[in-house]
């Protein structure tokens, strides 16, 4: 029997049984075509074969998705009787992961979020009592007794446990081994009651043998997952929150992320592409064989191939094999061009494929010189960059394959060529989706080394883990051409021991990886008793935070290339220009590029008197004294509840634009004018944006405020001269130079119309924006960024959900409470952008947010239709129809 004829009779089989009950079936259903698949009858095994379809299949096959059908309980159990097979677990609520059980509302809380809906950022000194007013248990918030507080995003931990009963049929020619892609944290798990290990990382991948333990008829793997005490700066999520996978292999055999792909060298002839591959034997006897790679283009053709001898691999041992492919005429991947080749890799014994991988991969080069900057296939390149922690918003922290390739094709739309995985290894979706798009990521191993940030981080295991941990964090990313540079932690508080750890760090990377630069984020002038200045002394990229210049930096070590992988929104211009104006500043990266759960209330701006001074602030936390004073901005408190989100992203929790990113795309040059105007404030004071914090402003002239009332309006552009109208009428002209940093302000007495901003340059029109007033709210519409999905658990459709006016224009600032229900495919979570409007993201009902909410929706197991409602009190209604297929 060929692979191909195995394949098939795998899947007739598997299509006999409901999609929730396959993977508890796959050995019953299966097993004789696996072994086949897999080469463990040397007689019948599939000859060696280049097609690549055929590849697929095998792989299909090898490596499964484990993540439906599990069983989960939130509260502490004994490990001694919840890790058996026979342990009672009817009780228990099945669910599919990903899952994060921190997003979940909680027993006894209020079911009504309206208290805590009204829009302004500026409740902190215009509304104080809203802290004390607002529900101090809702959705999954919980103001007592949070461990974490506004570091976490105000919700809970604690211990968790999953349980998955499965069949399998064990063979001496298998092995089994189970892979978590992420678990928050502390991790153990069992197989029928046999303790695999302890994980305590919360964003490392890692694998468990499971062969030796497997028995026919009812396998259960248990796992309890601990997240508890203070361990984290930002929201972290719980539980088993990224995907799970079950792979079957012959005992000669490729391990997980055995195989590793080099581009050597690049030009116009071609490419020449080191591969290094690992196979182990995992039986009781020596065996020999060889190993075979091939290279296939985007459109399936066979472009290189190469073969070498692996000659006897003893038991239990494993053996490295070096090939060389050449790729003629090769695409490289950039992010113009994000061209994906597919490496097939076989392990064979006479000629019968034992095991194999597919992979994709790009060909490209990296370099970074203090005179050229970052070289990208020989080209220079600027790095607009992103800050992005892990969280996906009203989902939590699950990773969905759609979410995270959403996420980030709505900031590479935007401009963003770069995002830093801050401060951790990204999930394998996000990786594959920054392959895809073409998106150069900063990749971040951790957040502190052996010096904690809070009591119970992973500063208590660093020493004994670390070295594991980077070894799983480099081989799980290594392939992917979108990482573009490693950053071995953030912002180290140890400034003693930095410099010997960081070494130590940097011999392991490039142990594993040596192609491409390594920087440490913050590695010098975040604030002074963090860091030492001899970090810059051995990365390849030397790194500040936060400052307007880098000539000290750059005198101290002129041949070394520099970055700011975190900038103030308040001072865009000024970082920008750092980078424009210097070869070896190769990059600006945002706090943050996307809004995120915990530390909470990171973008309330300053308020000052009226005409008082500048309207931007930069406080630079070059001491402890300016760090407080930044701190205490807010009214003496930074963050209070209910503030749960840092609200401080260019894109807000649900991705829809935030002001400050209208600066941004006028900055970078994407578009001559923007405009927007700032919410009014009392007490003869105007709003001044402030290092994180951005005014509270809209794209709006349409105001629940007197006729008369004084508005200030930002003009965001790089004429020279700015005319404002209103209804036709010329208000003023003003002329701008560079010391206005792209931004023309005015003063506007409050009137229902039109607000038209015209930009010049030279005498010539370059732009135009326009605000007019609308009606009040009269109905509800929705749009979705996909009209069908496959029946695949990943599958997700982002259902906007805006509040518009009798001629259907979006009313920019109302709030009214939306409610969702789906029919067909399931309503997976629901929010808006408003980062401190506390309220549930299960329930199917939020309140909207600059008059737009989102709607989560995940497909059924099952192909067919998605219907889509929404309805608010006074509104009409509106139906949306997606579609689920096989």
């Amino acid at each position: 029997m060929d692979l191909n004829t195995a394949m098939r009779l795998y899947r007739t089989r598997m299509s006999e049984f409901p999609v929730g009950q396959r993977i508890k079936q796959v050995a019953i259903a299966g097993v004789a075509a696996l072994l086949v698949a897999c080469g463990s009858n040397d007689s019948n095994g599939p000859k060696m074969d280049s097609d690549l379809a055929a590849a697929n299949d095998f792989m299909s096959s090898r490596t499964r998705s484990f993540d439906e059908d599990w069983k989960f309980y939130k509260g502490s159990l004994g490990a001694d009787q919840a890790s058996l097979v026979g342990f009672d677990d009817s009780g228990w609520r099945r669910l599919d992961l990903p899952h994060d059980w921190s997003i979940e509302d909680l027993e006894g809380g209020s079911t009504d979020g309206a208290a805590t809906s009204q829009p302004s950022n500026l409740f902190v000194f215009e509304q104080p009592s809203l802290t004390a007013s607002a529900p101090q248990r809702i959705g999954p918030y919980d103001a007592k007794l949070t461990e974490g507080d506004r570091q976490t995003g105000r919700v809970l931990g604690g211990e968790g446990w999953y349980r998955k009963h499965f069949a399998f049929t064990p063979s001496d020619k298998q092995r089994v081994s189970v892979r978590f892609d992420g678990v928050y944290q502390n991790s153990d798990v069992w197989i029928n009651g046999q303790h695999l290990g302890f994980h305590p990382y919360g964003y490392t991948e890692f694998t468990y043998d499971l062969t030796p333990y497997l028995k026919s008829g009812d396998n259960v793997i248990a796992v309890r997952v601990q997240n508890i005490g203070k361990n984290s700066r930002w929201y972290s999520g719980s539980g088993i929150y990224r995907h799970t996978w079950l792979t079957t292999t012959d005992t000669l055999n490729i391990p997980v992320y055995g195989v590793g792909l080099t581009t050597q060298s690049l030009s116009a002839n071609g490419a020449s592409v080191n591969t290094t591959v690992t196979v182990q034997n995992s039986s009781s006897a020596s065996q020999a064989g060889s190993v075979r790679a091939m290279f296939f283009d985007a459109d399936g053709t066979e472009v290189g191939s190469a073969r070498a001898d692996l000659g006897s691999v003893a038991a239990g041992a494993a053996k490295d094999v070096a090939l060389t492919l050449n790729v003629p005429n090769a695409h490289p991947w950039s992010p113009d061009t994000p061209y994906l080749y597919t490496a097939v890799v076989q392990v064979m014994v006479n000629d019968t494929i034992k095991d194999q991988i597919v992979e994709k991969f790009g060909v490209r080069t990296i370099q970074v010189s203090a005179t050229d900057g970052l070289l990208l296939n020989g080209k220079p390149i600027k790095l607009r960059g992103a800050n992005v922690h892990h969280d996906n918003g009203p989902l939590g922290a699950v990773s969905l394959d759609d979410q995270e390739r959403w996420r980030l094709s709505t900031l590479k739309n935007a401009g963003f060529n770069s995002v830093r995985t801050a401060h951790n290894p990204p999930s394998q979706a996000m990786l594959k989706a920054a392959d895809e798009l073409g998106v150069i990521l900063l990749d971040e191993f951790v957040d502190m080394w052996d010096v904690q940030k809070n009591d119970n981080d992973y500063h208590l295991y660093f020493a004994d883990w670390w070295q594991k941990d980077v070894t799983a964090w480099i081989l799980a990313s290594r392939n992917h051409p979108s990482v573009g540079i490693w950053s071995i932690a953030n912002e180290i508080y140890d400034a003693g021991a930095a410099e010997s750890i960081g070494a130590q760090l940097m011999t392991k990377v490039r142990s594993l990886d040596g192609s491409r630069p390594i920087m440490q984020g913050g590695g010098q002038g975040i604030i002074d008793r963090f860091n030492s200045p001899t970090t810059a002394s051995y990365v390849d990229i030397g790194d500040i935070h936060y400052q307007l210049s880098f000539a000290k930096e750059h005198q101290a070590f002129p041949n070394k290339t520099w970055m700011q992988s975190e900038s103030y929104p308040a001072a865009a211009y000024d970082h920008w220009k750092l980078v424009t104006d210097n070869n070896f500043v190769i990059g600006d990266f945002v706090w943050a590029g996307w809004d995120y759960m915990g530390e909470a209330g990171m973008n309330v701006p300053r308020l000052i008197p009226a005409d008082s001074g500048s309207e931007t602030a930069f406080l630079g936390l070059t001491s402890q004294a300016n760090a407080q004073a930044f701190g205490s901005q807010a009214g003496g408190v930074w963050g209070p509840y209910p503030w749960f989100a840092a609200g401080d992203g260019d894109f807000d929790l649900i991705g829809q634009v935030a002001p400050q990113h209208l600066y941004r795309r006028v900055v970078w040059g994407d578009s001559q004018i923007e405009m927007a105007v700032a919410r009014p404030v009392s007490g003869g004071r105007q709003q001044q944006a402030f290092n994180f914090g951005w005014f509270d402003e809209l794209e709006s002239w349409t105001w629940d405020q007197p006729e008369g009332t004084k508005m200030r309006v930002h003009v965001y552009t790089s004429a020279d001269k700015i005319d404002l109208f209103l209804d036709g009428n010329l208000l003023e002209s003003r002329t701008l130079s560079d010391s206005d940093k792209r931004i023309g302000s005015f003063w506007v007495a409050y009137h229902p119309g039109t607000l038209r901003a015209v930009a010049y340059r030279n005498g010539t029109e370059i732009g135009r924006k326009e605000l007019v007033t609308t009606e009040a709210p009269a109905a509800l519409v929705l749009s979705a960024d996909v009209q069908s999905m496959s029946t695949s658990r990943d599958s997700l459709a982002h259902v906007l959900v805006q509040v518009v006016d009798a001629q259907g224009r979006l009313v920019p600032d109302a709030v009214v409470r939306v409610n969702v229900s789906v029919s067909g495919g399931e309503l997976a979570a629901m929010g808006s952008g408003n980062a401190h409007n506390v309220d549930s993201f299960k329930s199917g009902k939020r309140y909207s947010y600059h008059g737009k909410a989102m709607a989560y929706v995940r497909p059924s197991k099952t192909p067919g239709k998605i219907v889509v409602t929404a309805s608010a009190d006074g509104l009409r209604s509106a139906t949306l129809e997606l579609s689920a297929r096989n």
